[in-house]
C-alpha cells in the first residue's frame, strides 16, 4: 500500500501477477467476489468511492 506525497488521502495498491492470464483467472474466480463485498462494507465508511484499477504491463524488469 502507498499514499500519495501529494495528496495523503489517496491510496494506491499494487499487485502483481505471475502472467496476465493469472490475473485474467483471478478476476473471474466468483469466490474473490464474495471477499470483496465485505472488504468493500467495511471501507464504505472511509472511502471517497469505489476503488478504481489500472491494468499495466510491464515495460522492462530490473530485478537483480
Amino acid at each position: 500500500m502507498m499514499r500519495d506525497q501529494q495528496d495523503p488521502a489517496k491510496l494506491y495498491t499494487l499487485v502483481l501477477f505471475e502472467s496476465e492470464q493469472k490475473a485474467r483467472e483471478r478476476e473471474a474466480d466468483p469466490r474473490r467476489e464474495a471477499g470483496l463485498k465485505a472488504v468493500r462494507a467495511t471501507l464504505a465508511d472511509i472511502m471517497a468511492g469505489p476503488p478504481e484499477f489500472t491494468n499495466l504491463t510491464v515495460a522492462e524488469d530490473w530485478t537483480p
